[in-house]
Parts: structure tokens; C-alpha cells; sequence
């Protein structure tokens, strides 16, 4: 008679640890590739946020209008410190279309207003943009506030004026527009834990040359043209 030999509890429990470290040695890899697959897919998420708030800042300074007028107001750079680093403001006119329609009423001239307020929702602060499509109004519908960026821990300006950089600018007492504008701003990095320094931060800048055309060169353009 032929007797069935049972696998005794010993037996059991090697094989049960063989297979549980060869699950182990499964799961770990692709434990490692999903988490760089996210940390990826993170990177790209800023990277598209940042070159999309650049674009912005970009055809706002490219359409500066000359300060000084009703609408235009003046160009204002101000620096401020904090004790994380600097978080300035920017006030100028644009002829740059916003994110409403109806510029027509004030001749394409916009206000616009850029600085850092404390975000409610998360980390570091909130990158605003304030637009006013009519400065003379005084209907509080007139401005609209959005958030450019968000997580943002520093803004820092700087003004060209032909011979050097200043870090503050106002039209009003420094001779027009600059030469040029420097953007220079930080990221809140990811959550973990850690307190890093400003200057460890991922880091970003944006120079923009001010070229502005006088109304007497459109119209000796216009001129000349007609010839």
C-alpha cells in the first residue's frame, strides 16, 4: 500500500520565506520605478507651470507703454525684504492683452500688478497678477486678481539703467523706462520636511530688453511708408 508523504510545518515555512523574499525582491524595483516615474511626471508639471508663467511676464513687458499718462500711470518697482528673502512688486501699463476681453474701450492700455501673497491652500506664496483694463474706473469690477503661480517663496526685480542694475525702479523720479528688466524667482521644493536654504531652491530668471518706440518715429514710419 502506498503511502503519501505530507510536507512537514518546517518545509512550510522555508518555502513560505523563499517566496516572500522573492516577492520582496519583485516590489522593490518597481516600488522605485513608480516613485521616479511620479517625481518625473512632477518635474514636468512645474516645468510646463514655469515656462507658461515666463511666456506671460514676457508679453506683458513686451507690450510696456510709455508712463506717466492718466492711464498709464508709472512704472514702479519696489523692493521689499523679508526675513526668507525678497518679495517685490511691479506696477506698469501693457499694451499686452489680458485675460478678459474689452480693451478696445481704453485704447489697449492695461494695469497690471504682479506680487506675493500668502497662499491659503498650500506651501509658500501665491505669485499674483492684478489686471485693470480701464485705470480710470472706479468700479471694483475693473480689476481682476488670478494666480500666476503658486508655491513660490521669493520675487526679486532688477532695473537696468544703462551702466548698472538697481533693485528698484520709479518712472517718476528715474527718468522713463529702463533698458532692460530682470526677474529673478525661487520655489517652495517638495514636501519633505526639510529646511532648505533660498539659495539651495530651484531657481529661475527672465531678462527682457525694454524697447520702447516713440510715437514720432510710428508716425515718421507711417510717413514713409505712404511715400
Amino acid at each position: 500500500m502506498l503511502r503519501h508523504r505530507c510536507f512537514t510545518l518546517i518545509e512550510v515555512l522555508v518555502a513560505a520565506f523563499a517566496m516572500a523574499i522573492l516577492i520582496a525582491a519583485l516590489v522593490i524595483p518597481v516600488q522605485g520605478a513608480l516613485r521616479e516615474r511620479e517625481r518625473a511626471n512632477d518635474a514636468d508639471a512645474d516645468a510646463f507651470r514655469v515656462h507658461r508663467v515666463l511666456d506671460r511676464v514676457r508679453d506683458d513687458l513686451d507690450g510696456l507703454l510709455i508712463p506717466g499718462g492718466d492711464l498709464t500711470g508709472q512704472f514702479v518697482g519696489t523692493k521689499n525684504d523679508t526675513q526668507d528673502g525678497r518679495r517685490d512688486t511691479f506696477t506698469f501699463a501693457t499694451s499686452a492683452a489680458g485675460f478678459r476681453a474689452g480693451l478696445d474701450s481704453t485704447g489697449g492700455c492695461v494695469r497690471v500688478e504682479y506680487e506675493l501673497t500668502e497662499s491659503d491652500t498650500g506651501t509658500g506664496y501665491d505669485w499674483m497678477r492684478t489686471e485693470t483694463l480701464n485705470p480710470l474706473s472706479e468700479d471694483e469690477d475693473a480689476s481682476v486678481e488670478s494666480v500666476m503661480l503658486a508655491g513660490v517663496r521669493t520675487l526679486e526685480l532688477a532695473f537696468y539703467d544703462g551702466t548698472s542694475w538697481q533693485e528698484s525702479w520709479d518712472s517718476s523720479t528715474d527718468d522713463g523706462l529702463p533698458q532692460a528688466v530682470k526677474l529673478t524667482f525661487t520655489l517652495e521644493p517638495d514636501d519633505t520636511g526639510e529646511d532648505i536654504d533660498t539659495e539651495d531652491l530651484p531657481t529661475y530668471r527672465l531678462l527682457i530688453p525694454v524697447l520702447i518706440e516713440s510715437a514720432d518715429e510710428e508716425s515718421g514710419a507711417a510717413g514713409g511708408q505712404g511715400e
